[in-house]
């Protein structure tokens, strides 16, 4: 009896541990090479054989959650939003699984819960079919989160579900201990079931919610991208209209500074250096080789400028091509928007100022944004927030969201009265 006891207590730990490692592999990225995550995978397997020899529960329950989720934090990188959602429904999975396959064995022997995972033969029993179960199930959620993009929503509504699947495993763990026989294992496996498929339906509500956030985000960035062009427009259009009254002039001009070459030959000058400044106006603004960044950048320079903002920019010409326009407008429109609002802030206009580098370097586009501000951060979190009042301050989170979509690197800091953003994006 001992054999078989000490036999089920590895053999379930093992298989979980080896189902969770091949799953984290698909769902997130390691923060190491993958093969050194299988000692702490091995580690981790003896650890809970250890715990199930204990025969307690709710402590296995307790220990499964938080070793879950350290072992993740630990070997993986991953959107909080994801180790959320994710590890509360594998470890609500592994406990359906367990639950259903002692529910089966109560079902069969018409024996209660707790006799079922204190008699050996019928734990081990419970222990095999709970097996098969896993398998199903690691397929179940590969197909399922593999193809699920909850980038778009919310942090409470991720957290919502978690505390729905938290809530449903404390009301089957309840119920499991009260079960007294056969016709109860029923019951389980119905109430089982029911969880089951509500939680896919709220896993597809949830798809469907990211997908529509994920529309809006991309409307707004489409607008804004319709915005600038319009101003990019209406901007060359008057530029057009000066020409034309200038060139309609220019024979009137000519024939003034030859009258005055010959009179007053330093006025001369002078009328030539304002027709000079007149024509420059006409064509001054950024230009490269991308004619959407050419565009924002020009609109956002002349708009800083206008706030009497010194710009200085040190921008390598690069085509972006590896980038759709809608993202270009996202990180760039939001970078100068929010530089120039937080330089706005500033009482002292001597003060107000914005750096911005970008260039190509072994491979990786680097994009540094400095602007000065008037010292007053609001966070939530690790989250900036904007101080705009009544303003959702969603800017910050499209630029590193559409990083994240690229698998760059965003990072914010700030010291005294220096905002500094720094993203760097491999160009593939």
């Amino acid at each position: 009896m001992e054999v078989l006891e000490i036999f089920r207590a590895m053999l379930l730990p093992a298989a979980i541990s080896w189902m969770l490692f091949l799953l984290f592999g698909r769902l997130y990225e390691y923060r190491c090479r993958a093969f050194t995550a299988l000692p702490v995978f091995l580690l981790w397997t003896c650890l809970t054989a250890a715990i199930n020899t204990i025969g307690n529960p709710f402590l296995n329950l307790v220990y499964t959650a938080l070793s879950i989720n350290l072992v993740n934090v630990i070997l993986y990188k991953a959107d909080r939003k994801k180790r959320l959602l994710y590890n509360n429904l594998i470890l609500f999975i592994l406990f359906f699984c367990d639950t259903a396959a002692v529910s089966l064995w109560m079902i069969i022997q018409n024996n209660s819960f707790s006799y079922i995972i204190h008699d050996g033969i019928s734990k081990l029993s419970a222990s095999l079919f709970e097996l098969v179960f896993l398998f199903l199930a690691y397929q179940i959620l590969l197909h399922t989160l593999c193809h699920v993009n909850i980038s778009g929503t919310r942090i409470k509504q991720v957290f919502f579900l978690g505390m729905i699947l938290l809530f449903e495993i404390l009301s089957l763990g309840i119920y499991a201990v009260k079960s007294s026989s056969g016709d109860d294992g029923i019951a389980m496996a119905g109430i089982l079931l029911c969880f089951f498929l509500l939680n896919m339906a709220f896993l597809g509500f949830l798809k469907e919610i990211s997908e529509l956030c994920q529309y809006k985000y991309e409307l707004s960035l489409a607008k804004k991208q319709n915005e600038l062009q319009l101003a990019h427009y209406q901007e060359i259009n008057r530029n057009y209209q000066d020409s034309k009254r200038i060139i309609h002039d220019i024979k009137k001009h000519l024939a003034a500074i030859l009258e005055l070459q010959n009179e007053d030959r330093k006025r001369a000058e002078t009328y030539c250096g304002l027709i000079r400044e007149q024509v420059d106006g006409l064509f001054y603004g950024f230009q490269c080789r991308n004619e959407l960044l050419s565009i924002i950048m020009g609109q956002k320079i002349s708009l800083a400028e206008n706030c009497r903002i010194q710009v200085e920019t040190e921008i390598e010409d690069l085509s972006l091509e590896f980038m759709s326009d809608i993202d270009i407008t996202g990180i760039f429109a939001n970078l100068w928007d929010n530089a120039i609002e937080a330089c706005r802030k500033s009482e002292h206009e001597n003060s107000r100022w914005i750096r911005m580098q970008m260039k190509k370097q072994q491979g990786f586009l680097l994009i540094c944004m400095e602007n000065s501000f008037h010292g007053a951060i609001k966070k939530s979190g690790r989250q900036f927030l904007s101080t705009k009042e009544g303003h959702e301050g969603i800017g910050i989170d499209i630029i590193q969201n559409t990083v994240e979509k690229y698998d760059g690197v965003f990072a914010a800091s700030y010291m005294e009265e220096t905002f500094q953003v720094r993203i760097t994006i491999p160009m593939k």
